[in-house]
């Protein structure tokens, strides 16, 4: 990866002189950890070599080089900056809208709904997600949510939301069919879902990718999802409305055990 200096400020210059400002540093010195933040975080992966969930979690929480990647991929990759803009228009009806595995909190900062929570496992990002809401004056309409190494098996949330989002995190996970599973349990009914899952390495470039020879990723969509109540209503988004499974189904055949999970 490479960052390349204009005469123009852009997004990604932007989120670079920020974070150089929360670390108290120059910000060449952060534009150089931003771009190859990729390889950094490919070679902590590999040193730390975590195999157990708990030991996932962990490097999450502690490894140093996260920060810089997900300035990188939050505002130097067009995918991502088009994803928030989907975001906004997606949940602008919403009272309430959590994402899980916030990151540094780049897409619920746009986002105007009243209420927003921000649920992710600590660490330094988290400290600096919390900063970033503190800067822009949002901190009092935003909930941080530090979560427990076992919170798909044991819900210590117990709080369901018109909107989830969960981008870029299945992939990370060991078990992403059970935190899909999870998320089933957090969209309330008629709610809706943003979800995006990148079964893909890069050839080894992102070996925190997990389970990329079990899942590709159009085959993750149409199975998991709709096994769990969520139907897809365009590329990245799904809602789960128990009523209209049950309509449907009841119109036509009888309830397939995709559409009874909804139940």
């Amino acid at each position: 990866m490479a960052i390349v200096a204009t005469n123009e400020s852009g997004p990604l210059i932007a989120a670079i002189l920020e974070l150089a400002e929360y670390l108290g540093e120059h910000p060449c010195v952060t534009a150089f950890n931003v771009g190859n933040s990729f390889y950094t975080a490919r070679e902590e992966w590999r040193e730390r070599d975590p195999k157990t969930p708990i030991e996932i979690v962990e490097y999450y929480r502690k490894t140093g080089s996260l920060l810089h990647q997900l300035v990188f991929a939050n505002y130097g990759i067009p995918h991502e900056l088009t994803l928030f803009e989907r975001a906004r228009e997606i949940f602008t009806d919403c009272n309430d809208v959590l994402d899980l595995g916030a990151g540094i909190g780049s897409l619920l900062l746009g986002l105007t709904c009243p209420n927003k929570f921000h649920a992710d496992v600590g660490g330094e990002l988290f400290e600096y997600a919390a900063w970033r809401y503190r800067q822009a004056n949002q901190h009092q309409r935003v909930t941080m949510i530090q979560l427990h190494d076992d919170y798909v098996e044991r819900d210590t949330m117990g709080l369901t939301f018109d909107g989830v989002v969960c981008t870029e995190v299945l992939e990370h996970v060991p078990d992403p069919i059970a935190l899909v599973a999870y998320l089933s349990k957090l969209v309330r009914p008629g709610g809706k879902l943003l979800a995006t899952v990148s079964f893909d390495d890069g050839d080894g470039m992102v070996p925190q990718h997990l389970n990329v020879e079990k899942w590709t990723d159009e085959r993750f969509i149409a199975e998991v999802f709709p096994a769990h109540g969520f139907e897809r209503v365009d590329e990245d988004l799904y809602v789960r409305d128990k009523a209209a499974l049950i309509v449907r189904c009841e119109s036509t055949s009888p309830a397939s055990p995709g559409s009874s999970a909804a139940t």
